[in-house]
């Protein structure tokens, strides 16, 4: 089914996929991504016929709250009553940022950005060149911004992800479920409609456990997750773990 337009401006298009599914999955776009190439999640939403909004920005903008609040109502009465919010990176910060805003019930934040304002998050240059005061002041997640349940996906150890998923953590109405050595590859966790299937299923039934154990599988079947970590343990000296997690990522092939 083709998505229909609801609301573009210079800052970003949303479109809005009908489904059959009892809710409604509200996307974002990672930073890479752009309206002609479709929005996020979008093979998924066709595979499982979701009912679907997909926010998708022109730039590496980080949905400004400008163009944000005309699309907000644009999508006021679209789909179902029960919106779940799923994004990656910068579209994980918009999940988290416009929760509330956007009547999100749930969320899925994978790998998000709390901010990108070089005096809030100077541990992290990557993205200070985006930032543009007229657009992104105060732009750090609050409390009150936040669905009223939600889960923050990332990698704790790695040095870019690190401080701002400690900052988002730290926001009593966000849970965090850490996904360990995957880096810039953790959003693969959630990739192909039977696992993104099953995460809405426990988002919508606010399962944390149920997520957890989903995830655990998810990286034992990860050949990115198991070369990783099985290169950590060589590492470490721990040859009997790194011989069988390089093992499971050799049996696994490409991905």
């Amino acid at each position: 089914m083709t998505a229909e337009t609801l609301y573009e401006d210079a800052h970003l298009r949303v479109v809005h996929r009908r489904g059959r599914s009892p809710f409604t999955l509200v996307t974002f776009g990672e930073a890479g991504l752009r309206p002609e190439h479709g929005y996020w999640a979008q093979p998924e939403a066709e595979a499982l016929d979701l009912d679907c909004i997909g926010f998708v920005a022109k730039a590496a903008n980080w949905y400004p709250a400008l163009a944000m609040d005309p699309a907000r109502a644009a999508i006021q009465g679209i789909g179902q009553p029960v919106r779940i919010g799923y994004g990656n990176g910068m579209g994980g910060h918009a999940v988290l940022k416009y929760g509330q805003r956007l009547r999100l019930a749930r969320g899925l934040a994978v790998s998000p950005q709390d901010s990108i304002d070089p005096a809030e998050r100077p541990e992290d240059p990557r993205f200070h060149a985006h930032f543009r005061p007229d657009l992104h002041a105060g732009m750090a997640v609050a409390e009150a911004d936040l669905p009223p349940w939600c889960v923050v996906l990332g990698d704790p150890h790695d040095p870019a992800e690190a401080p701002h998923l400690r900052r988002l953590a730290a926001l009593t109405a966000a849970e965090f479920l850490p996904l360990p050595f995957l880096g810039p590859w953790a959003t693969w966790m959630l990739a192909g409609g039977p696992a993104l299937n099953g995460a809405l299923r426990c988002a919508l039934a606010a399962d944390l456990p149920g997520l957890r154990r989903l995830l655990k599988r998810q990286r034992w079947d990860s050949r990115i997750w198991c070369t990783r970590l099985g290169g950590q343990a060589l590492r470490q000296g721990r040859d009997a773990l790194a011989e069988r997690l390089l093992a499971r990522a050799a049996a696994l092939g490409t991905e």
